[in-house]
């Protein structure tokens, strides 16, 4: 048995020690190099090994990995959305120049035979494309509204909640992984929107509210960029049947305009909602710490 100093009080005491015998502070020791510390802490401040968080409870820790599953789910469908969105997009675009690339009268003349199978096929990859991009807006726009939901059919709202989060947040204040922290720090806003949501059905309400708006923008955003880009597939079609100079083909951009006006309306009610999320979050948050940190 080795003889340590409390961190707190700076008397001998046995490094078997939970609690120090003089002043009762709680002590935790790094199994790596030794270092002495007052708070347990996610990594060790000299040699950063990282400690097990022994105190966190099976049931806090079940809600923190359920917190982490969702979010992970719902952030890999969006980016998968997103991606499928260029992709369609960037074939139907691939598509309609290999058809307008053509260098004699016979080649114009195929053009011409396949110019109805061309067009129907790339619009429909449009479309289908515009529809991921809906799909794409309406997860990134939901996440923690959906995974409120999901946890709700594993957990309920009670002390083991807030705690997790309490959790959480003393694990991101003791380490330097900006990956975890990120990670964390947005597992922390679904834990918080699920005890708001569950405990607080007005505040549900308002934060909905605001999102429903938004997406409702999205959605217009989607239609006329589709009609934007199907619009203007058919006059170029039209003239690349006429001519090959294609430098000279006027984009009619009228629509396009019209979708950029519908994104940025969307982005500033989205931008609201997340504003007034916060507020509700910090509001819940008081009521929280008041009722479970008696």
């Amino acid at each position: 048995m080795a003889m340590i100093l409390c961190p707190e009080c700076n008397q001998s005491i046995s490094d078997q020690s939970k609690n120090c015998i003089h002043c009762g502070c709680p002590i935790y020791m790094c199994p790596e190099c030794g270092n002495v510390t007052k708070k347990q802490t996610h990594n060790c401040a000299l040699c950063g090994y990282t400690f097990e968080q022994k105190e966190t409870s099976l049931n806090q820790k079940s809600i923190l990995d359920s917190a982490n599953s969702f979010t992970n789910i719902l952030k890999i469908i969006t980016m998968a959305l997103a991606g499928l969105t260029i992709i369609c997009i960037g074939i139907a675009l691939f598509k309609i120049i290999d058809w307008a690339t053509y260098n004699d009268a016979s080649e114009a003349l195929e053009a011409l035979t396949n110019y109805k199978e061309v067009f129907n096929s790339t619009k429909n990859l449009i479309f289908i494309g515009c529809c991921f991009f809906v799909l794409a807006s309406g997860f990134g726009l939901y996440t923690f509204s959906i995974s409120t939901t999901l946890l709700g059919l594993k957990h309920t709202p009670d002390k083991n909640c807030f705690l997790a989060i309490e959790e959480t947040k003393m694990q991101i204040s003791t380490t330097s992984n900006k990956q975890y922290i990120q990670e964390s720090n947005f597992n922390n806003l679904a834990l918080t929107h699920f005890m708001m949501y569950k405990t607080n059905p007005e505040a549900k309400r308002k934060s909905l509210s605001l999102k429903h708006i938004s997406f409702f923008f999205d959605i217009l955003f989607g239609i006329f960029l589709y009609i934007f880009l199907t619009n203007n597939l058919e006059s170029f079609m039209n003239f690349a049947l006429i001519s090959n100079e294609y430098s000279k083909f006027s984009i009619d951009n009228t629509y396009l305009w019209i979708s950029i006006i519908m994104s940025i309306i969307g982005w500033l009610f989205q931008f609201s909602s997340t504003k007034r999320d916060k507020k509700l979050r910090e509001e819940w948050y008081d009521l929280a710490e008041k009722k479970y940190k008696k």
